[in-house]
């Protein structure tokens, strides 16, 4: 019988939120947490957390935090518009969902997203940035063949429906 997390909310501190985080998923070196300051004066904190391995860097930096950091620039920006504001800039990404809970927010962490905890915020966004790791296509070693294509599946489901349509 599976153990269920009990339900932790989230704190209106990203210090806070953070703490906790690292307190449910451990002080692991793969753990990324990113503490980014907007708003006047960087009065505001925007963390985000993702597994290293798991999300793909590089379309973090360019969809979620440079959106973050121009939205940072804009006049008017204040606490409690900031996550608003965050979610009206990351609309370049692919998806974005919010989450209430910190069990929410380490469960699609563990799957290869990433969260954003903004101060002030009650609520998570969690933008889709999974790219977990695999294997390139080769030729099996161990099933030789005679005629027909020579190339051997992999975990990626969608690789596999690729050469299965080919």
């Amino acid at each position: 019988m599976a153990r269920r997390r009990p339900r932790t909310e989230l704190s209106k501190s990203t210090r806070e939120n953070q703490e906790r985080l690292v307190e449910l998923l451990g002080a692991s070196p793969d753990l990324t947490l990113r503490l980014v300051r907007i708003g006047p004066r960087g009065r505001i904190g925007v963390l985000l957390v993702a597994i290293a391995g798991l999300y793909d860097s590089a379309f973090v930096s360019e969809q979620v935090v440079a959106p973050i950091v121009a939205c940072g620039r804009r006049d008017g920006l204040t606490r409690t518009s900031a996550v608003s504001m965050i979610e009206g800039a990351l609309v370049t990404a692919s998806e974005v969902r919010t989450v209430q809970t910190l069990n929410e927010i380490i469960d699609e962490v563990l799957a290869g997203n990433t969260a954003v905890l903004v101060d002030g915020a009650e609520r998570a966004l969690i933008v889709s940035s999974a790219a977990p790791p695999s294997r390139s296509v080769e030729e099996p070693d161990s099933e030789a063949i005679v005629r027909g294509p020579k190339v051997g599946f992999n975990e990626v489901l969608q690789t596999t429906s690729a050469l299965i349509r080919q």
